[in-house]
């Protein structure tokens, strides 16, 4: 049996991407940047970006770490976002009693709060914009928690 049809099924299916189905993605670029809160970096605080307008995509999302620094990705899994106009949303969730909230799908209690403004971590109220360009940016965020 001649196998040298396996190679040219192999590179048919790399051509074709594999069978992704639907329009293809957007460009996206890095976005990266430091959330903080009245001056201090806001550690394990979530990003999300949302589009407006002609904006092509889902948006993307993000956590901070210690330094408040996050970077972006997407639900697919890819890094950046792709260029337009975004709304933001900011949020910083913890336990009842203030310690670091940690997502837990066995638990049906809902013991968690937001410790931020709506105007930064509601998706109707928020305030915040963003632009990502073509090529990418680095977008930080000073948040006051006096709004």
């Amino acid at each position: 049996l001649n196998e040298w049809w396996l190679p040219l099924l192999l590179g048919c299916a790399i051509a074709l991407g594999c069978g992704r189905n639907g329009p293809p993605l957007p460009p996206q670029y890095p976005v990266s940047g430091v959330i903080s809160l009245d001056g201090k970096p806001l550690a394990n605080a979530g990003i999300m970006l949302l589009p407006r307008g002609e904006t092509r995509g889902n948006g993307a999302f993000g956590m901070t770490d210690a330094a408040g620094k996050y970077t972006l990705k997407t639900d697919h899994g890819g890094p950046g976002a792709p260029e337009g106009e975004y709304a933001v949303t900011i949020s910083k969730v913890v336990n009842r009693d203030g310690t670091p909230y940690v997502p837990n799908p066995d638990v049906a209690e809902a013991g968690e709060r937001e410790t931020l403004p709506g105007t930064y971590s509601d998706s109707m109220k928020t305030v915040l914009t963003a632009n990502v360009p073509k090529g990418g940016d680095t977008i930080n965020f000073d948040l006051k928690s006096k709004r």
